[in-house]
């Protein structure tokens, strides 16, 4: 199997020093014999904790080492005295570094014993009115009860003055293998950092390399060293118990260093990343997992319960064979039962999974159209297949509201380049006029020296004309002005840079001032306004300035787009929390376009786009009322045309605060648009200062003229 390697920087310091062959080699020969000698301080530690020095006095560790020695005392001189040999008792107790000793038989137990007294001897007759008690052993043995007095002044060489010494050495020294136990895991931890630090790389190169042992399946490498280690671990048992102890520790040795070689292996793949990928189990699954997907759902689910019901019939059968055949038949009907019921259940469950799986698969493909068959789904089957359903109804909505944005992107750039086309050619035509006339200018005054009264007159028609072209030129340049302005100002509230100023306004008083200012204007188009205003002052939260442009953008609409001879209706209603603010008028035309579409920038009512505007009207009083916190919208019946607004209505115990319009992402085409239109404005500019020194050198051709005609009213 092959192994990428893991790129890294090169080594330096502690991990170059570390990667060193020399240096990995002396860190894995300190790691056993430290290894070795923390484990043997380890069971030193446990036999002494055993044995008592970590947890008693040192009379207690001394009397424990006195016991065996004070058992053999007391079995020999019990043995004297039942031999009836008291002399010899005596004498082998005075030999000895024994106080005093009490024997006592259980007669209850061995009726041949019946006549023997109990025994007790003291060396000193000190001793027998007040024993010492520093060292006092107790015990029972069979029938026979014996209490030992050891001689505190261990005068006499015998086997209580060595057990004694071997407890002073115990006691003394009983925290020295706690100490070397410690120093020894330290190094063992020390140099075991090296050693895996160093693993899989070398000095002079970046990385992580793979070796020989990386690429064996890091399972079958440990189920063959666990079953080495098992063996190896039999063997230093039974050679323990066979006392051949040097055997015992070369077992446990070697099952250090294969151990120390698994861990680093185990390191070394975990730094290669490949520790599960690496393995036969992995490599299994993974063929398994090919096989069950190259094979249909219904094959896959009656391939898995064979599995399984094969397993639960062997465990079934393990059961019977181990002589509980009783119980395997009661399991056996219990299971035939359950299988009855529980195979047909999970198939029927596969087969709604299938169907799913067809209409996702149908929906992925492309196929928007498809509609799943829910006859036999149940439960979260059926839920999951009118999801899938309703998914391609919203997917097919997406796609036609994405196919509407781009067709109204193209009507957009369309409308952009009408809208500009227009003025500007009439800007680009007049100008070329402008020049024409003022090269006829320089002409006359060229070639025609005696100026006559046919001269005159030629000069005042081209004053005239070029007086007429620049009316034209500054109304077109005017226009171009206009129309910046407004596609900025809509920039602005659509991107919430625009400043908003919220404060209390008395709406129904702001509606009669705007439709007063239009009085003229809907005169000359024959239009009544009907303004309906409760009689009670309504405010509203809003900015002043803002909702002024919001109602004259709907004035100049309807000025615009009103039938003549109708009614304007403006009405001003509270609604609790809101006001709403209506604005109907009967349409000219036959209004098309859908009142979304209305609100878009560049759209217009008239699609020949003949009459006077630019079609961002709409689109900026809808972004000047959202950006105060209210909403428009737009009604068409027939020809009845309605723009309702919603405002939020002035509270007077709440201090307004200023509304943050909500930031919306700027569009590509209308910051390419606006940018447009600033070149072209600045062209229109130009040629607008162009015309005017035309005219101011006409006008100076002109004083010329008027001088040479009349002299005398010249001097």
């Amino acid at each position: 199997m092959s192994e990428e390697i893991i790129t890294e920087k090169k080594p330096r310091g502690f991990v170059k020093f570390a990667s060193l062959l020399p240096v990995k080699l002396l860190s894995f020969m300190a790691i056993i014999i430290f290894s070795i000698t923390t484990i043997i301080g380890t069971i030193a530690i446990i036999d002494l904790a055993d044995y008592g020095l970590y947890n008693n006095n040192f009379n207690a560790i001394a009397i424990s080492q006195f016991r065996n020695v004070a058992r053999l005392n007391a079995n020999m001189v019990s043995s004297y005295v039942q031999s009836n040999e008291i002399d010899e008792a005596k004498s082998f107790i005075l030999q000895r570094n024994i106080a005093g000793i009490k024997i006592s038989f259980t007669r209850a137990y061995d009726f041949e014993w019946e006549d023997i007294d109990d025994f007790e001897f003291y060396t000193d007759i000190r001793f027998k009115e007040n024993p010492p008690l520093d060292y006092v052993i107790h015990d029972t043995d069979g029938y026979i009860e014996w209490t030992v007095f050891v001689d505190p002044a261990l005068s006499k060489n015998d086997a209580y003055q060595e057990a004694f010494q071997k407890a002073q050495v115990f006691y003394n020294y009983r925290y020295l293998p706690i100490i070397g136990t410690v120093f020894s895991a330290f190094l063992v931890l020390l140099n075991l950092i090296i050693y895996l630090t160093g693993i899989g790389r070398y000095p002079e190169k970046a990385g992580v390399y793979p070796n020989a042992a990386t690429k064996i399946p890091f399972d079958l490498l440990t189920a063959v060293l666990g079953v080495f280690w098992f063996i190896l671990a039999c063997c230093a048992v039974e050679a323990s118990y066979s006392s051949v102890e040097a055997f015992a520790l070369v077992f446990v040795g070697i099952i250090i260093i294969t151990f120390l070689l698994w861990f680093a292996n185990l390191i070394h793949r975990l730094k290669l990343r490949n520790i599960f990928s690496n393995t036969l189990i992995w490599m299994g699954c993974k063929l398994i997992w090919k096989l069950l997907c190259n094979i249909s759902l219904i094959w896959q689910a009656f391939l898995i319960l064979s599995i399984v019901s094969l397993v639960e019939f062997s465990v079934i059968v393990l059961i019977g064979l181990m002589g509980r055949e009783v119980t395997a038949l009661i399991i056996l009907f219990f299971w035939f039962i359950e299988k009855c019921f529980v195979i047909p259940i999970l198939l029927y469950i596969v087969l709604m999974m299938k169907n799913i799986f067809k209409g996702g698969n149908e929906i992925a493909s492309g196929n928007l159209d498809y509609k799943m068959n829910l006859k036999g789904l149940v439960g979260a089957y059926k839920k999951h297949g009118e999801n899938l359903n309703n998914l391609s109804e919203v997917i097919n909505k997406s796609v036609s509201e994405k196919m509407k944005s781009e067709r109204m992107k193209s009507e957009l750039i369309t409308n952009v380049s009408h809208d500009l086309k227009t003025p500007l050619t009439s800007v680009i035509n007049y100008s070329d006029l402008i020049r024409i006339e003022a090269d006829n200018l320089i002409k006359n005054e060229a070639y025609n020296v005696d100026t006559t009264d046919d001269t005159i007159d030629n000069v005042s028609v081209h004053l005239a004309n070029i007086e007429q072209y620049s009316e034209v030129l500054n109304r077109q340049s005017k226009k171009l002005k206009r129309l910046l302005e407004d596609l900025v100002d809509i920039s602005k509230a659509n991107s919430g840079n625009m400043e908003v100023f919220i404060e209390k306004i008395n709406v129904t008083t702001i509606l009669s001032q705007a439709a007063a200012e239009f009085d003229e204007r809907f005169e000359q188009r024959n239009l009544e306004v009907i303004i309906n205003n409760p009689e009670d002052p309504v405010y509203i939260s809003a900015d002043s300035r803002k909702i002024w442009r919001v109602f004259d953008n709907l004035l100049q609409n309807i000025c615009k787009y009103a039938h003549p001879g109708t009614r304007v209706f403006l009405s001003t209603e509270d609604k609790g929390e809101k006001v709403e603010i209506i604005f109907k008028n009967t349409s000219d035309e036959l209004i098309t376009v859908s009142p979304d579409e209305l609100t878009e920038r560049f759209t217009r009512g008239d699609e020949s786009r003949h009459k006077e505007g630019n079609g961002l009207g709409l689109a900026i009083a809808k972004s000047m009322t959202e950006l105060q916190g209210g909403n428009l919208s737009i009604a068409i019946d027939g020809d009845l045309f309605k723009v309702i607004l919603l405002m939020n209505k002035y509270v007077e115990e709440v201090k307004p605060e200023e509304t943050k319009a909500e930031t919306v992402e700027i569009k590509e085409e209308a910051v390419e648009a606006a940018s447009e239109i600033t070149e072209v404005y600045n062209e229109t500019a130009e040629a607008s200062y162009d015309a005017v020194d035309a005219s101011n050198e006409i006008e100076e051709i002109s004083e010329q003229t008027e001088d040479t005609v009349h002299p005398d009213n010249a001097s």
